[in-house]
């Protein structure tokens, strides 16, 4: 850990670089207050901010890639428009903004342009490179977009549904350097994602990122982990490298492909809405991991009994916050026929084992090592929880933190623990 934090530390100092802070004005006249980080080069940044806001960390980063001749341009849309820090933060930001920003970019400066985005706003970049491309007439000058953690899953995709990319996925065909950290839930989909983007004919470079964790450069100095710190320490490499590998193409294309982008909207489904009932109710998929205790669980051995099934990884602010809910929430009925089935994914047991015995839980944690389970049960982030009846039916769905404490969950759990039990062999369709 000194190793790293040594490193973060000569990286603050590696610059002198100033930034100039400036508010941008687009064509409706709102404001965008922007850090602007001077270089020498030939090449342009422009920094989006992630749906989790500019982080302090993110400053030394700009200042060293301004050393290395760099222009860094970073808008800060929250402090613009008063944006809440969360997943929601982009529902109403719209592809123009970032279009506007583009053209000032290169209307100011003869330099190449690269953007670089993270997790929510990497759609928003697509959409807008692609109506900077049907207007643009000299496009050579974009060259690429770098993707961090890419957010390019539909976020309404039903209980036990296969994963679905935004329509833009598959439209756009800027060229891309995806940066795909490893403890990310959408990097157990990045063959699915290439594939997708590959539809465009764009040129894709996937860059694995072993032990790297989405949001690694925003996380607060004092919650960062070692690897956190090391990828940040590398980053202006990383970015220099997609300059490398941009530079074998000709920039972006003069056409755009045809495509429907109605499914490609910047709307996430709220907090409050993310307990939803599924209507189809399908069959759980099989179960089947070792528990951290090192005792093999398996669903069918908790036949007739309504069972949470959550997934999860220690790296997960927003798993780890929903746990003692989770654990009063078993406490509460677990003496009633119901179950907690806690999968993590991905993570070591020692790594596990380690984190629990800071966060002590009376359920059973499960070990999903390679994340085979994840993928047969079709997840597609962090945390996600299925309900399941006494049929081992998915009941109700959830994406992302949710107090499992409240009364609304209660009334839910101890409905489908009233519910009469019927045979696993009852006439019901599973879906295709």
């Amino acid at each position: 850990m000194l190793r790293f934090a040594i490193s973060f530390v000569c990286l603050i100092c590696f610059s002198a670089c100033q930034a100039a802070e400036r508010l941008l004005t687009l064509s409706n006249d709102d404001e965008i207050p922007t850090h602007i980080y001077p270089a020498d080069g030939n090449t342009v940044l422009l920094w989006l901010p992630a749906e989790f806001g500019i982080g302090q960390r993110q400053f030394p980063v700009a200042e060293a890639l301004a050393a290395r001749g760099i222009e860094v341009w970073m808008p800060d849309f929250h402090s613009a428009w008063f944006l809440p820090i969360g997943r929601n933060s982009f529902d109403e930001v719209q592809p123009d903004t970032v279009r506007e920003l583009i053209e000032k970019i290169l209307h100011e400066s003869n330099k190449k342009l690269i953007i670089l985005a993270a997790g929510r706003s990497v759609p928003l970049a697509m959409q807008a490179i692609r109506q900077w491309q049907i207007q643009a007439e000299n496009n050579q000058r974009l060259l690429g977009l770098i993707a961090l953690n890419p957010m390019l899953s539909e976020d309404s995709v039903a209980a036990g549904e296969a994963i679905h990319f935004r329509s833009i996925t598959s439209a756009s065909n800027v060229p891309l350097y995806v940066l795909q950290p490893e403890r990310f839930g959408g990097f157990w989909y990045s063959r699915e994602l290439l594939q997708e983007l590959y539809k465009s004919g764009a040129p894709v470079y996937l860059h694995w990122l072993p032990d790297g964790a989405s949001g690694f450069y925003v996380r607060p100095l004092e919650e960062a982990e070692p690897e956190d710190l090391h990828y940040t320490e590398r980053l202006p490499d990383l970015v220099l490298q997609s300059i490398r590998v941009f530079s074998w193409y000709d920039g972006t294309p003069n056409t755009v492909t045809s495509a429907d982008l109605s499914s490609s909207k910047n709307s996430t489904a709220k907090r409050t809405e993310l307990l939803s009932e599924s209507s189809s109710r399908p069959q759980a998929p099989a179960l089947s991991l070792p528990s951290l205790n090192g005792k093999d669980i398996n669903l069918a051995d908790h036949q007739q009994q309504v069972v949470l099934v959550n997934f999860w990884a220690t790296w997960c602010p927003p798993c780890v916050e929903e746990i003692p809910s989770l654990q009063q929430l078993y406490s509460r009925f677990q003496d009633k026929g119901f179950q907690v089935l806690a999968v993590s994914v991905g993570e070591s047991k020692q790594k596990v084992q380690t984190f629990m015995q800071q966060h002590p839980v009376n359920f059973n944690v499960l070990l999903d090592q390679q994340g085979e389970l994840y993928r047969n049960w079709k997840v597609g982030a962090f945390p996600t929880s299925f309900v399941l009846d006494k049929q081992h039916r998915i009941r109700y769905a959830v994406f992302g933190a949710f107090d499992w404490n409240s009364d609304e969950v209660a009334a839910k759990i101890e409905a489908l623990l009233a519910e009469q039990a019927q045979s696993t062999t009852s006439n019901f369709i599973l879906p295709d």
